[in-house]
């Protein structure tokens, strides 16, 4: 695992810890043995984890290392064929190796910490809170990147000439416009190597200006010399079709994103985090959920919010399901009608009307969840059948005995947002005001969770 930290005296430096990313397998003790007699993978054995939140003891399971997320996926698929679909279950295979590191070396992404590098690789040292609400960000070096194009007809195409390129830094432009495009591209390699910003801006970087850059690279022939991250390798950029998604009644895309090694990428128009609420919001919402800056940018935050229930798991030694397996208990047609409608709103009565109010709950479903404990695995457990805490009309009955992992993700989230709030109302400086601002909003005040952990 590659890992670039910033020291006090601003300096950026590149650490390589020997972690191994793992995978693990659940099943039968006989079939695991044999499993691992097949794999013949080094440093395959035998672990005990907890295969479910609400299992009361850790199960055996098998541990096995893989190279890379795409090996874990592709050795995933052979087990389950192996097991015939039914004698293997799968777990920790897609979650992104960067946020399984996290979760195992207890770390979160700007946090003030100490490294020491030893044999075994790099032990950390937190000399920094997730509560606090002034943590210090260090200085940040920034740009913003774009081109102008030789357009031949109305509209641009790949196959159009690039014109100049301009570099802005600090309210400095910095114009590249040499006498041929092959020049162009080398002079920003170089400028950028110069300059080596932190923070990267593009406007429709994702979508088309990097690969538009990437293919006139291909065109002058120096794609092996095209370096714009911090690591010594070419830009890569995805040719795959992006996603589309709904997000609060919209349809939205989001096209693949490209990564610049060592440096974190914003593209204005496609991150809809940081159209939000800023560089600041990002940072908060990648502390606090243990995810990197770079993916809380470029997904939702239902999938960073996932990632705090995730390293809640990984704390607990609960493993995270690869395809969820536990099927819905089965419901009578009035408890369905029940359990699964949807929130009721009032029409309202069209005309003028005075003397209205408004009652606005805080964090209402947030907060519901965490002081009710409602979790997958706390509605409806075994050990609280007599349990005084009920859903109300359907009687399930809410555990007493321990407290839910969305429950405990949530606490921190729900308290850091309120002081936030408190804050940006007390504070006399405009900058911090302004910083209040933008992370209180990063946090929306309906939260959407994954239920493939919890059933």
């Amino acid at each position: 695992m590659v890992i670039w930290i910033k020291t006090l005296e601003d300096q950026t430096l590149r650490l390589v810890d020997s972690w191994q990313q793992c995978l693990y397998v659940a099943g039968e003790y006989r079939d695991l043995v044999n499993l691992a007699d097949e794999l013949r993978i080094e440093g395959i054995g035998l672990e005990e984890r907890f295969v479910r939140p609400e299992d009361k003891e850790p199960s055996q399971v098998l541990k096995v290392p893989v190279q890379n997320s795409h090996e874990a996926e592709s050795l995933a698929e052979k087990v389950l064929v192996h097991g015939r679909y039914k004698r293997y279950e799968l777990y920790n295979v897609d979650v992104k190796p960067s946020q399984l590191y996290v979760y195992e070396k207890g770390i979160y992404p700007f946090a003030y910490v100490k490294s020491t590098i030893n044999s075994r690789g790099i032990s950390w040292e937190i000399r920094d809170s997730l509560e606090s609400v002034d943590y210090e960000i260090p200085p940040l070096r920034e740009i913003t990147l774009s081109a102008g194009i030789q357009k031949k007809k109305r509209l641009p195409t790949k196959a159009d000439p690039i014109e100049k390129i301009t570099l802005t830094s600090q309210n400095e432009a910095y114009e590249i416009n040499e006498c041929d495009e092959y020049q162009n591209l080398l002079r920003l390699v170089e400028s950028v190597e110069t300059l080596d910003p932190d923070v990267v801006y593009t406007n429709n970087g994702d979508d088309y200006l990097f690969p538009y850059l990437a293919h006139r690279a291909a065109v002058n022939e120096i794609s092996d010399e095209f370096i714009l991250g911090r690591e010594q390798s070419p830009l890569q950029v995805s040719h795959d079709r992006g996603q589309s998604y709904v997000s609060y009644g919209r349809v939205c895309y989001r096209p693949m994103p490209t990564r610049l090694l060592g440096r974190l990428h914003i593209d204005r128009e496609n991150s809809m985090l940081y159209k939000d609420c800023g560089l600041q919001g990002i940072i908060e919402v990648a502390r606090l959920c243990r995810i990197p800056a770079q993916r809380a940018s470029n997904t939702t935050i239902g999938t960073s919010m996932t990632s705090a229930q995730f390293y809640e798991a990984s704390r607990e030694h609960v493993l995270i399901p690869w395809q969820k397996t536990s099927s819905e208990e089965l419901k009578t047609a009035s408890e369905l009608l029940l359990a699964d409608r949807g929130g009721f709103y009032y029409e309202p009565i069209i005309g003028l009307h005075e003397g209205v109010g408004e009652l606005d709950f805080t964090s209402l479903y947030p907060m519901i969840m965490l002081t009710k404990n409602l979790s997958g695995e706390t509605v409806r457990c075994e050990c609280c059948q007599d349990s005084k805490n009920r859903v109300p009309e359907l009687g399930y009955n809410i555990c007493e005995k321990r407290i839910g992992i969305v429950p405990r993700s949530l606490r921190l989230l729900i308290e850091k947002r309120r002081r936030y709030k408190e804050l940006r109302q007390t504070a006399t400086d405009s900058r911090l005001r302004s910083i209040y601002e933008m992370r209180q909003v990063a946090w929306p005040r309906k939260t959407q969770w994954s239920t493939r952990v919890f059933h």
